[in-house]
Formats: structure tokens, sequence, C-alpha cells
């Protein structure tokens, strides 16, 4: 008999664990029921070519390769019928074909995708070099919050994802959330003592094995022990790991749908490589094998499983080493009673949908309209003579005359309801184009900071709003990094020391001229100085003193050369 899975001395307190054959039913029910809707937001934003192979008749002028976004499409246009959870092809050949497989001119414009792209860029890009977004730590001792910030950052260097908070928040904005799980990558090797009972002796599984879930007495990398201040080490051994959205399975408080309790993954890796005859033949069936993975993680302890021909097998159960679950879920647009939040791509795919059917439209007009045909009249052979630049012609008959047909492309309705759904989805999402540096006619918006933030007021609401999201998802992720940290000895902490938050420059600088006027204008109100230098300037307190010794000094001169007017009849009583 095949085996389950092995969920004893699993702490269930909502009875995910009961049974291992329903929990199995569930997480496979999860997975399948969003795969397709998580797919699809993909494709949008990728609108990649599909592996697909279509021959297409000589007749047609439709292109031979399929976009992820042509899926939007109707019939009439794209020539592909929806089977199942697949895109096939129905030729005019197929006997069982219902509709003629005529594919017209279709026409996908990436709108999602550069949308997605610019909101990120907008949120975690780099300006003038230097990140968006800082950490600072909410440790008492200055030297703690050094070095704590040290750590961090020795972390997100050593991550394997390149530029990792960049991948973090596209998944955010293409999925609608983004799942990270903090852990130890593999290879990592940790000693514990022997937990001991009330009366002080040696616990023991069911087994007679001793139980090491006692404090950590050692922790071991390529061969090294991990010592304390070890920043750089800790920094490659630690992983922030981005799930794939559509392996995640959450297992939430049945009563409270908002607190994560747990969390699986459900993947497969491949078994077999592909044989030589599929990897000549692209579009051919592979015969790879695939091995079902599912880990599950509570908050003690994680657990990983692979299904073989006995049925599944345990490979590895380590206990947790931060304090609660080391899972930081965040929504992109936090949507209640949802565990996944609403993106950037889901709102705007009915009106992708729109604009593709519209464009392609189009093209398809111009392409069978555009080609001027002609018209002979008494011309002798005329089907054989080409027409074109310095072509010489000669006629016998006075009365023979060539009259040209067709070349009426315009379809100012067309264009109009095209820049419409354009201006609709800059509606939807407040990313407008001119966030991505295409001006066109508003140029003369663009003459100030303030001007500038005026006409992109939508958007700068939109990362005013996704800022506070990331920076308590940020906080979490600091935390956990912080909890392990300090349970290893790499750097020994307080819980009340771990607290981290990320503050973000300015989306949008004022220029010199703007900031000098502002400036002014709060000196007269009577800001003092010190605010002044400090918040338009960025001054710090060095600078601050410096300017405030050199103007005290100044005004010390300026009193001492002052002279007075003598009044001749001071002395004298009007």
């Amino acid at each position: 008999m095949p085996r389950t899975l092995d969920l004893s001395g699993l702490a269930d307190p909502h009875g995910w664990f009961a049974d291992p054959e329903e929990f199995l039913v569930f997480v496979n029910n999860y997975v399948r029921s969003h795969k397709n809707r998580l797919d699809k937001l993909w494709l949008y934003y990728t609108d990649e070519e599909m592996r697909l192979c279509i021959e297409t008749k000589g007749t047609e002028n439709g292109r031979n390769i399929v976009t992820g976004q042509e899926i939007g499409l109707p019939y009439r246009i794209s020539g592909l019928n929806y089977f199942r959870n697949h895109w096939s092809v129905s030729p005019s050949s197929s006997d069982e074909a219902k509709l003629d497989l005529a594919r017209k001119e279709p026409v996908t414009e990436n709108e999602c995708g550069w949308r997605a792209d610019t909101f990120v860029d907008w949120l975690h890009g780099e300006r003038d070099g230097t990140p968006r977004a800082s950490l600072e730590s909410e440790a008492e001792s200055e030297e703690l919050q050094k070095q704590i910030i040290d750590l961090l950052t020795a972390v997100a260097e050593g991550q394997s994802e390149p530029d990792w908070l960049r991948q973090w928040a596209t998944q955010s904005a293409v999925f609608g959330f983004v799942d990270v799980d903090v852990r130890l990558k593999e290879g990592v090797e940790v000693v514990r003592e022997v937990s001991k009972d009330a009366d002080g002796k040696p616990v023991q599984d069911a087994k007679g094995n001793p139980v090491l879930s006692g404090p950590v007495l050692s922790v071991t990398w390529e061969g090294e022990v991990v010592a304390e201040g070890d920043f750089d080490t800790f920094g490659k051994m630690l992983d922030w790991h981005i799930a794939t959205p559509q392996s995640v399975v959450p297992l939430v408080n049945p009563l409270d749908v908002a607190e994560l309790w747990g969390w699986a993954l459900a993947y497969n890796t491949i078994k077999r490589p592909f044989s030589a005859a599929a990897q000549n033949k692209p579009f051919a069936k592979s015969k790879a094998e695939s091995t079902p993975w599912l880990e599950v993680i509570t908050p003690e302890v994680h657990r990983v499983f692979m299904k073989g021909d006995d049925g599944w097998e345990m490979v590895s159960s380590v206990l947790v080493l931060s304090d609660g679950l080391p899972v930081v879920h965040k929504q992109h647009k936090p949507v209640r009673g949802a565990y996944a939040g609403t993106g950037v791509i889901g709102p705007l795919i009915p009106m992708q949908d729109e604009l593709n059917i519209r464009l392609s439209d189009r093209s398809n007009k111009i392409t069978y309209q555009s080609h001027q045909q002609y018209l002979g009249k008494r011309v002798d052979d005329f089907e054989n003579k080409p027409i074109g630049p310095s072509v010489m012609w000669s006629v016998d008959d006075a009365e023979a005359s060539i009259e040209a047909i067709g070349g009426n492309t315009s379809d100012p309705g067309a264009d109009k309801h095209i820049d419409d759904v354009r201006d609709g989805m800059s509606r939807i999402s407040c990313i407008p184009p001119i966030a991505a540096g295409d001006v066109k006619d508003q140029l003369g918006n663009l003459t100030s900071g303030t001007a500038l933030r005026v006409v992109l007021r939508g958007l700068l609401a939109r990362l005013s709003a996704q800022r506070t999201v990331d920076n308590r998802a940020i906080s979490q992720i600091a935390r956990i990094t912080l909890d392990i940290a300090d349970a290893i000895g790499v750097l020994p902490t307080e819980p009340e020391d771990r607290g981290v938050v990320a503050t973000w420059t300015k989306t949008i600088e004022l220029d010199e001229s703007e900031r000098l006027d502002n400036s002014i204008r709060k000196q007269a109100l009577g800001v003092p100085r010190e605010v002044i230098w400090r918040e338009d300037l960025g001054a710090d307190d060095e600078q601050i003193a410096e300017w405030t010794q050199a103007a005290n000094d100044q005004a010390a001169r300026d009193a001492a050369s002052m002279t007075f007017p003598k009044n001749d009849n001071e002395d004298e009583i009007t």
C-alpha cells in the first residue's frame, strides 16, 4: 500500500492535518482551481510566444505564431478554439473543425506589461544611483542599529535572485500577491541540544531516538562553523525565497481568513531529461517525467515530502528557527476575504482585449484595403504588364485608360475609439503614458516638479498606498531574519530591538528654484531656520551647527559695525 503523508507530531489547532488523504485532496483542488487564473495573468503581462505550431493556408495573411494575449481575441480574428484548459488550433483540413481557420491580422499591443513595469520602476527604481527605499532600525543602541542594518544588507546582497526587490514587487503587481518564506539554504547543518523533560531526562521519539529540539549549539555552512558577527556568511546561507504563486497553498484560520496560520507549497520537478528526439522537435510531446513535491510549514516545523513509486516519502523535517510562521504574505491591493489581492494586470484585461480586437480589425482593414488595384480599359495584355515607377506604357487606342481602385484606409472613428480605450486603461491603472516617458502634447505640463505632481497625482497616490503595504511586509521579513540570526548566534538581539522600518525618497523632487522659493516663504512665515535647512536643504546636525555658528558670527560683526545717526535735538524737550 502506498505511503501517505506523515503529518504526525504537527500542532494542528484548526484540523488541517486530521486526515492526510483529505489534506492532499484539498491541496490538489486548491492548486488546480487557481492555476488557470494565475497563468492568464502571467500571459497578459509577458504576451510571450506560446508553444503552438500553426500551418497557415496560402490565402491567409495572418502570422504563424501565437502570443499570450491572443487568448482574448475572438475566433473570427485568431482562428483559435478554446478546448478545456488549453488553446488548440482547428485548421480547415480537420474533419472535426466546425469553423474554417482563417487567421486575419492578429495584433496584440502589450499595454498591461509596460504599465506594470512602469509602476515597479516608480516604486523601487533607483534615483541617481540610490535606491528609493532604505532601512532604519528601531533598536535603542546606535551600535546595534548599525549591526542590524549591516546584517540585513548582507542578506539582501546574498540573494540568488538578481535585483530581489524588483522581482518581489513585480510578482505582486502581476498576480496581486507575493509570498516570501525565509529559510536556510540547502547544505546548512544546524546542531541542537537534546530536549529534556521536566525531570531533566532526555526526550526520545517513538523509535527511541533522542529528540534534538533544544537550543542551537552550532551552525555549519560549506564545512565552516558560522560564528557570531559573521554577517557575510549568514547572508549567503539565508534565502528570502519568493514562492511561485501557482504553487502556494495557504492554511488560514477558519475563523479569521486574514490570519495565515500555516503554509504549503506544491510543485513538480523534472525527473527524467528530455529525449534527443524531443529536443530536435520543439513541439513534440516530451516523455519527461515529473516528481511531485510538497512542503508543509507550520509555526514550529518545516517538512518536505517527495512522491515516489511507493507513495509519499518525508525528505526532511526541521524545526523553525523564527518566532512564528516564517512566511510573509503581501497583497498588492488588499481585498477583504480573499488571499490574493488585486494587482495591476487583472483590472486591465477587459480593456486590453478590447484594444487588441480593434487594433486587429484596423490591421486587417489596412491589409486588404490599402493596396490599390487598377482597372485597365482598352489596354492590350494589361494583366501581364507591370505597374511601377519608371515603367513606360504605349497604347494605340485613344480611349484607353487606367483607373486606380481602393486605397482608402482612413477611419477616424476607429482611431478615436482606440485612443479612448488607452485613456480608459490609464484611468483604471492610474499609470498614464507620461509616467513611462511618452510625453506627446503634455510637454507644457512638465515645467516644474509641482506641475508634474499634479499630472501624476493618481500614480503618486497609488505609490503612497503601496509603500505603506510594502513597509509592513519588509518589516516582517526583517524581523524573521533577525529571529533566525538570534537563534543561531550570529547577532544576539532582544525581540524589542528587531523592529525595522523602510524610508522612501521623494518620488518627484522640486527643482532648485522651487526649493529656494519655498524656503523664502517659510522664513517669512517665521519657520525656524534650522527646520528649513534640514527639510529643504537636507542638512545634517553637523552642518546645521556649523551654519548656525557662521550666522551668529556674521550677526555679531554686523552689530559691531552698525552706526546710528546723531540727533542734535535729542536733549531738547519737545
